[in-house]
């Protein structure tokens, strides 16, 4: 019996060491973004960029003239693995798209980041695989890809 106790350790230690080295694992995001002229035109995705983008652990916010509001996932080398424009949500779809994929965000700055929220993967990219979530239609812009998300914590 002790043997198998010791065999599942092991493949969860291999399976743990696969997972680092996927290219497609998600360790931390950079978001880019202008800070005026298009942005003001997005109060949601401005005031998230401004008050909670800074407290989701391992997020990166730059400010580049002229820029579209893009969440750019990237993989422990830093290359990019998937782009998500930020245009597209209103508030909760913005924080919930980050809670979907594994990032931890702080109820205030001095939060400690739970031991297993630390350091990534986060998740695993698979480019045409579905997210599902909970919530209601009113977390996307209109006219825009529809995503049910909720954000039960976290408010703007």
């Amino acid at each position: 019996m002790a043997w198998m106790s010791s065999v599942l350790v092991l493949l969860a230690a291999v399976s743990n060491f696969a997972v680092q080295d996927d290219p497609n694992a998600v360790f931390s995001a950079r978001i880019e973004s202008c800070s005026g002229c298009k942005l003001n035109r997005l109060p949601d995705v401005k005031r998230f960029l401004n008050q909670k983008a800074p407290l989701i652990h391992n997020v990166e916010v730059k400010w580049i003239g002229g820029a579209n509001p893009d969440a750019y996932f990237l993989n422990k080398d830093g290359e990019i693995v998937e782009t998500v424009d930020l245009t597209k949500f209103k508030s909760d779809g913005l924080i919930q798209l980050f809670v979907d994929r594994g990032f931890h965000i702080k109820l205030d700055p001095d939060e400690q980041v739970p031991r297993s929220k630390q350091r990534g993967p986060y998740y695993i990219y698979n480019e045409g695989a579905t997210r599902q979530g909970v919530g209601n239609d009113n977390n996307v812009n209109e006219g825009t890809d529809k995503r049910n998300v909720n954000a039960d914590k976290v408010e703007l």
